[in-house]
């Protein structure tokens, strides 16, 4: 189980591929791990919301995913297709989980997600 996983209580699924995970902010001392891979198809990524209980699973425009989610979510330059988005807070902890995906056609499912420690 990575250090991602762990945080968000999310399980990146079997079929993903190009799978990495790093840490993010090390002069906070508050844990922040992002994690990138693809899947197969929309009810993966549907799965891996489901699997941490990241609710609100919903398309999102690309406008609305404003820079500072594209630099949070370490999307770069990357044109995202027909997005979506999960995003909440883990039940009983100060964890934020988000993720965002695009679909591009004929493709595997892109997948950004980050994992993060808050303090309130």
């Amino acid at each position: 189980m990575s250090d991602f996983e762990e945080l968000s209580g999310a399980q990146i699924p079997d079929s993903a591929e190009s799978v990495e995970v790093f840490s993010v902010g090390d002069v906070d001392p508050l844990a922040t791990y992002v994690a990138t891979f693809t899947l197969p198809d929309e009810e993966e990524a549907g799965a891996f919301c489901r699997s941490g209980d990241i609710g609100n699973y919903l398309p999102v425009s690309a406008g609305e995913l404003i820079e500072e989610q594209h630099e949070r979510h370490f999307i770069g330059d990357t044109e995202l297709v027909d997005p979506r988005r999960c995003t909440s807070v883990k039940q009983g902890e100060n964890v934020d989980r988000s993720a965002v995906f695009s679909f591009p056609e004929g493709k595997r499912v892109l997948v950004w997600a980050v994992t993060e420690e808050v303090g309130w």
